[in-house]
Parts: C-alpha cells; sequence; structure tokens
C-alpha cells in the first residue's frame, strides 16, 4: 500500500510549463512566409501553470541571449546572421525542469547585387528606337522580388518592370521613341538610366548609367513652301528632287541643302512625283504637263492648259519612246491614258481608258518588262493592259473587272499583275491573259488606296490597309505578318537595305488620331525598328524613298508641314 501511495504522488507531481514565442512564427525562405531583418524583439511566455525563471534564445548553435526579468524579450540581432534561413531554439527554465522550442526564420538585410549589363557606358541609341534593351544580373541570397528599369530626361521619364522579376538574369526593354524626344540633326541628349532591385524585405538597390541619345535626322529642309504631298525623286547624283503645294520644283542635295529651285507658271499645284527620265524632269499640275531639265530646272516645254486635272506620275516608255500620263475625263469626255514626245510635248495619241465621263485615272501605269504593255486602273473599276508600243494606235489587250475603283499603282512581277483595290481586295492577275490568277486570296474588310509593293528577293508582297495594318504576303495571299502602323492614304512602303521596310502612316494609330508617323519595320512586320516623328507633323501623304548618298543609306519623306526629312537608313545591328 505504501509503494502504491508514492507512485501516485510522483504521477501527481509538478510538471515544466509548456513554452510559446508570441508573434514569431516557424516560415523558413522557401516557404515565402514572413521575413525578419534588423533587431526583432522575441517575446517568450510559459503556456500552462508556473512561470519562468530564466529565457535563453540561440541562432545557428551560437551562444545564448538570456534574461531573468518578465516580461521575457530577447531582441534577436539579425544583422549578425548571414542572410536565408536561420534555426532559432528558445529555451524556458522554471523550478520543474527546462523546456524549448525550435524556430526556423527567414533572415534578409543585405540589399541585392546589382550589376547593369547593357548598354554599355560608352553606347549610344537613338530617340527615334522603338526598344532600348536593359540587361541586369541581379542576386541575392534571399530573393528578388522587382527588379525595374527607368529612363530620365528633364521632365520625361520611362519606367519598366523587366523579365523574369526575379533574375537573375532580367531584361527590360525601354521604348525611347514613346519618350517623345525630339532632336535637331546632329544634337544629342545624355539621359539617365536608373535599374532598381528589391528583394522580400522590401531592401532596394538602384544603379545608373547615363547614355548617350543621338538622332537618326540627319537632316530637315525647310523649302519655305506649302505642303510637300509628293514623294522625292532621286536625281542619281546624290540629290533629290520635289514637288510642293505652292508649284515650287526644288532640287536638295544629300546633305539637306537646296541646290536650286523652279515655280511653275501661276504658281500651279504640283499634282503628280516627278519622274526622271534621259535627264528630263516630267510632272503635272492641275493645268499642264511639264518638263523640265534635272541639271538646272530650265522648263523644257509644257503641254496647253488644257483645264484637265492630271492625277497620276508620269512614265516613260523607251519601247514606245513616249511619256505615259493618266488623265482625269472632264464632265463630257473619258478618262485617257494619253502619250506624249518626250523631247517636245507634242501629243502622241490617247487612249480611252473609261466609257463615262467625269472619271480618271488617280494612279500612273505600270510597265511590263519590255515597256510594251502598259497596266493601268480606273475609277471605272477596271485594271487594264493597253498596248503601247505604237502611241498613235494604242490598243486595249485586255480588262480585268473589280469590285471597286483601283486608285493604286499595278505591281508588274514576273508572269503577273498586283493591284490593291478599294473593294479591299489584292487582285493577282495573269498578265498575259487578265485572268484572276489561281491560287492567290487576300482581303480586308476595309478599301486599299495605297499600292502593293515587293521585297527585292520579290518573293515578299506589301500592303496598307484602311483597317490601319500594314501586311506582309506570300506570292499566294498569305500573311507572313502584320503590324499596325496607323491609317495610311496613298502612301506606299519602300524596301531598304537589311529588307527593312519603312512605312509612314497619314495620321496615328487610335482613336484619337495623332500626328503621323514614318516605321522602320523588319521584313516580316514582326518587330518596329524606329519610328520617326517630326515636330508639328501634320501629315505623311508622301510615300518615303530610300536613296544612297556617298554609301550611306538615307530614307528621304515630304510632310504636309512644309518639311522634308533625311533619315539614316543603315539597318540596326542584330
Amino acid at each position: 500500500m505504501g509503494t502504491l501511495l508514492l507512485a501516485l504522488a510522483a504521477g501527481c507531481a509538478d510538471r515544466p510549463p509548456g513554452i510559446r514565442v508570441v508573434g514569431l512564427e516557424s516560415a523558413p525562405c522557401e516557404s515565402g512566409g514572413a521575413v525578419l531583418f534588423g533587431t526583432v524583439p522575441v517575446r517568450v511566455v510559459a503556456d500552462g501553470d508556473g512561470t519562468f525563471s530564466v529565457v535563453r534564445l540561440s541562432a545557428n548553435e551560437g551562444p545564448p541571449q538570456e534574461t531573468t526579468t518578465a516580461p521575457f524579450v530577447i531582441d534577436l540581432d539579425t544583422t549578425a546572421l548571414p542572410d536565408g534561413t536561420a534555426r532559432l531554439v528558445v529555451e524556458g527554465v522554471s523550478g520543474d525542469g527546462t523546456v524549448s522550442t525550435t524556430l526556423e526564420v527567414c533572415v534578409d538585410n543585405v540589399p541585392p547585387a546589382v550589376t547593369l549589363l547593357q548598354p554599355a557606358a560608352d553606347t549610344t541609341s537613338y530617340v527615334e528606337d522603338a526598344e532600348l534593351p536593359i540587361r541586369v544580373h541581379v542576386t541575392d541570397t534571399v530573393g528578388v522580388v522587382v527588379v525595374s528599369a527607368r529612363l530620365d530626361s528633364d521632365l520625361l521619364h520611362q519606367e519598366v518592370e523587366c523579365t523574369p522579376p526575379a533574375g537573375p538574369d532580367a531584361v527590360c526593354s525601354l521604348s525611347p521613341v514613346a519618350l517623345g524626344l525630339a532632336l535637331a540633326p546632329a544634337a544629342t541628349v545624355r539621359p539617365t538610366i536608373t535599374v532598381l532591385a528589391r528583394d522580400l524585405a522590401g531592401h532596394e538597390t538602384t544603379v545608373q548609367r547615363t547614355v548617350t541619345f543621338a538622332t537618326r535626322l540627319l537632316w530637315d529642309f525647310d523649302p519655305q513652301a506649302s505642303a510637300v504631298s509628293w514623294s522625292v525623286t532621286p536625281l542619281g547624283d546624290g540629290t533629290v528632287a520635289v514637288g510642293t503645294d505652292s508649284g515650287r520644283v526644288i532640287v536638295v542635295s544629300g546633305a539637306g541643302a537646296e541646290v536650286r529651285r523652279w515655280t511653275t507658271p501661276g504658281a500651279d499645284p504640283v499634282t503628280t512625283p516627278l519622274t526622271l527620265a534621259g535627264g528630263r524632269l516630267y510632272f503635272g499640275t492641275d493645268r499642264n504637263l511639264l518638263c523640265l531639265s534635272a541639271a538646272t530646272l530650265t522648263p523644257c516645254w509644257a503641254t496647253p492648259p488644257a483645264g484637265v486635272f492630271l492625277a497620276s506620275q508620269p512614265v516613260f516608255s523607251a519601247a514606245a519612246n513616249a511619256i505615259l500620263v493618266g488623265r482625269y475625263g472632264e464632265a463630257a469626255t473619258p478618262a485617257t491614258l494619253s502619250a506624249y514626245n518626250p523631247g517636245t510635248g507634242a501629243l502622241l495619241g490617247t487612249f480611252a481608258i473609261t466609257t463615262a465621263a467625269n472619271e480618271g485615272a488617280t494612279a500612273p501605269p505600270a510597265l511590263s518588262a519590255d515597256g510594251r504593255t502598259a497596266y493601268i486602273g480606273s475609277t471605272e473599276s477596271q485594271l487594264l493592259a493597253v498596248n503601247v508600243s505604237a502611241p498613235a494606235a494604242m490598243a486595249r489587250l485586255w480588262s480585268y473587272d473589280a469590285t471597286a475603283k483601283i486608285d493604286t499603282l499595278p505591281l508588274v512581277l514576273a508572269d503577273r499583275v498586283y493591284v490593291a483595290g478599294f473593294d479591299g481586295y489584292l487582285h493577282a492577275v495573269v498578265a498575259a491573259a487578265g485572268t484572276r490568277a489561281t491560287g492567290f486570296s487576300f482581303m480586308r474588310e476595309y478599301p486599299f488606296t495605297a499600292s502593293v509593293v515587293a521585297a527585292a528577293d520579290g518573293n515578299t508582297l506589301y500592303a496598307a490597309n484602311l483597317d490601319e495594318f500594314l501586311y506582309a504576303l506570300d506570292l499566294t495571299g498569305a500573311e507572313l505578318g502584320s503590324y499596325r502602323i496607323g491609317r495610311t492614304l496613298y502612301t506606299s512602303p519602300a524596301v531598304g537595305p537589311g529588307g527593312l521596310v519603312y512605312a509612314a502612316c497619314t495620321v496615328g494609330a487610335g482613336p484619337a488620331y495623332g500626328p503621323g508617323r514614318l516605321h522602320a519595320l523588319a521584313p516580316r512586320l514582326d518587330r518596329l525598328h524606329w519610328a520617326f516623328e517630326p515636330a508639328g507633323s501634320v501629315e505623311f501623304r508622301a510615300s518615303p524613298v530610300v536613296m544612297d548618298v556617298g554609301g550611306r543609306s538615307i530614307v528621304v519623306i515630304g510632310n504636309t508641314n512644309g518639311h522634308v526629312y533625311g533619315l539614316d537608313a543603315t539597318p540596326p545591328a542584330g
């Protein structure tokens, strides 16, 4: 009996109280829980009956800290610990023994390490560039949550997040053109790039680099005239000629300086692009077809004022030895394809390209490879092939019926004629027969008013539609790519070195239309390399022209703000 009472007494003896850490939970770094930094108070309480006389705290098996005063709080200096998961052992000592608990906590005191890899300090970028890649290497023992890059220039700034946001190798894509910086030719600006990295604890590291921004604008020529609505014409000697809405014909050097100018009789507006043939320039006004010496801008001849609007650019046919031009019909006369003697301006013959009066040809004819056939569209929804080898007896070879007017220049490519129609179709026609080519189909809901052009290898077609997209197509009409450039009216793209496609929009993309822009696009239209929006831009009605000046490719374009611009067309590296 005595033995039993002793056993019961032992079972009912006091036991050590439980131990609890208040406000701190076990959460290693990989759990994504709370992160500790700086000095963290660790409060320990006894659960159940009893109290502690001593509380101890050790971290990572280091020497313990202790306190004997209630409430039991020990300040944990996390700065003495390496970043990462730390193991805390908390002990409570009472008269009934010692109890302990173990916690794993995430410590993060050191901010991320950031290395800015690109751009290099001596790099020059361009304010027109669509992309300025920033490459960053970021490391942090615990983990990075945000990497961002910011571009600052005076009061303008742009900020983007980088991917992947946790690094270690992150890429940020800034867009200088979106910053809206405008530089005069040869000017530079030095904005600051700031890269920021933030870790789990909110610690941040920033690195900065000043870079040089230049401009692709080589020159800005102001003829002190009115709008430049037509494309420039290279003269083969590094100069270009352009006509203006105020009747001026101006020759501009490859450096953007005026060489000479001439004004039409009565300052009649120049209504067509200029055509160079045999050292002479041919063009139309709203009353005459005119010829000038390209070297001196002295008149060769002018047709008598006929009151006929010349809507299409003249074309020279060596086979016919004639200048061919589409003429718009008057109230009582049909439209014609007219042939003129290039030396004297004498009318050699006409061919009616419409049956009704007050119709017309609003785009120039395109010639076959031998120059004996002219292909021309009309407002009567027809594409016609005309034998022009004998200008006095021009004859129709065939006509192809579209479902709406054709306002664009046909493209003759191998055995086909491609023409973009107002009906939204890109028509492919067999050149020899005038029948629809089999195996080709492309259409859009909106009209085509810009001419189709081809890449240098002849295997890719480019066409801009009023749906605000520029399309790249193969020779079956299959879409290879597209890019939304904005509303395009009568401005056709040009293909330059490296296959880059230069396309101007009349007004910017989006519901709130803004100024026109010139775009430099990759051949598949899957990347915008750069874009140019001149100060005071109104509209780009003229098509861009790519030319070589002293071994350097430049793209030249006029704007309705009255300026002509020359920009570097060297393909971007990579």
